[in-house]
């Protein structure tokens, strides 16, 4: 009996000794993952620490997320962070979240830096709660990603002098979205991004948040004001919703070079929705809406949108008539055009020279 006893003890033991060891030691791959893990940078920080708490913060950014790519939580204490972020793939096997950590810090291209935050081939990922500033190109961007989310930052005085114009064709963004599946933009202020001096070589004008290409995205609740090109750009998209944003005080007027941008500009694609947002004081059109390659976008949905004290409050052009393209194209309701300096609503079967409202001389 006792005999028995004491094997079955020595047995249960052994297995409960196995299971510790599995749990203790687990395998390389499993130990590089550091999903629901916090970390912490600091500008008083080192790279050669753990990152696990304050103090022992990690220095850079680009390094915390380097060593978080599949996962965690990244906490950006308060200080000045003179560093670009470029990185690829992060945030592919598990969520990762960038936030600044009570209070806001700054990251700042110091008038040099191209790029602030640039994001490849990243999933899940989401930024927060940051100051960005004074890089040449671009304050945040995301490319052929998924899942990205941007909120609560405040991205100002980018793209001021592109230096990527040729290679990449980057005019001057606050916020770009290029090819991206799946985005959120909300709670932003962007503003003063673009060229400065304002300047039109090659049509170069700037927007404070630019999408490209991309799917299922929201852009809402973000103020963009005071830039030199548009406040929103939406082209070439499909299901997305733009709602309840404040885009003032824009500086689209580039009759120099004879067109217009917008306070939100709507480009080709389909499915994209317009609807809440106030658009006032900007110089050049509110609304503008195009089909720039003729590419037959549908499904715009235009409604409850204020727009005043523009140039234009809409100007639509290019769909093949002088008159509310069709309902399958663009269905608009309850918007509110009006006290715009030259016309509140302006459609044209093509694009008119905006500084006589007349037709392009046809070419030979």
């Amino acid at each position: 009996m006792v005999s028995n006893i004491r094997i079955t003890v020595i047995i249960a033991m052994s297995i409960l000794l196995v299971a510790v060891v599995g749990c203790s030691f687990s395998s390389p791959a499993k130990q590089d993952r550091t999903s629901g893990s916090i970390y912490y940078v600091s500008q008083n920080g080192s790279d050669k620490a753990s990152g696990k708490n304050k103090d022992s913060a990690w220095k850079t950014i680009k390094h915390a997320i380097t060593k978080a790519k599949y996962g965690g939580e990244i906490r950006v204490l308060q200080g000045t962070y003179e560093e670009e972020v470029q990185l690829d793939n992060v945030g592919n096997k598990e969520k990762i979240k960038i936030i600044g950590y009570q209070g806001r810090p700054v990251i700042d291209g110091q008038n040099k830096l191209k790029l602030g935050f640039w994001l490849t081939g990243a999933s899940d990922v989401t930024v927060e709660n940051l100051e960005i500033r004074n890089y040449t190109d671009v304050g945040f961007g995301a490319e052929s990603s998924s899942d990205i989310t941007v909120r609560n930052l405040k991205v100002h005085d980018n793209g001021f002098n592109a230096q990527l114009l040729e290679d990449w064709e980057i005019e001057g963004y606050g916020i770009d979205i290029d090819a991206v599946d799946g985005y959120l933009v909300e709670k932003n202020e962007v503003y003063r991004n673009g060229p400065s001096p304002k300047k039109f070589p090659d049509r170069l004008m700037g927007t404070g948040i630019n999408t490209f290409g991309s799917k299922k995205g929201k852009i809402r609740n973000n103020k963009s004001y005071e830039n030199v090109g548009g406040g929103i750009l939406v082209e070439d998209s499909e299901d997305i919703t733009v709602e309840n944003n404040e885009v003032y005080e824009n500086d689209l007027d580039a009759t120099a070079d004879e067109w217009w941008d917008g306070g939100i500009w709507l480009d080709g694609g389909k499915n994209v929705v317009i609807r809440k947002n106030n658009f006032h004081d900007n110089k050049g059109p509110g609304i503008l809406i195009s089909d720039e390659e003729k590419a037959k976008p549908g499904g715009y949905v235009i409604e409850d949108n204020v727009s005043k004290n523009n140039y234009f409050g809409i100007y639509i052009w290019n769909f093949g008539t002088n008159d509310w393209p069709d309902k399958a194209t663009i269905s608009q309701s309850n918007n509110y055009f009006s006290e715009n300096e030259i016309k509140d609503v302006l459609i044209n079967d093509y694009d008119y020279d905006p500084k006589t409202l007349k037709p392009p001389p046809k070419e030979d």
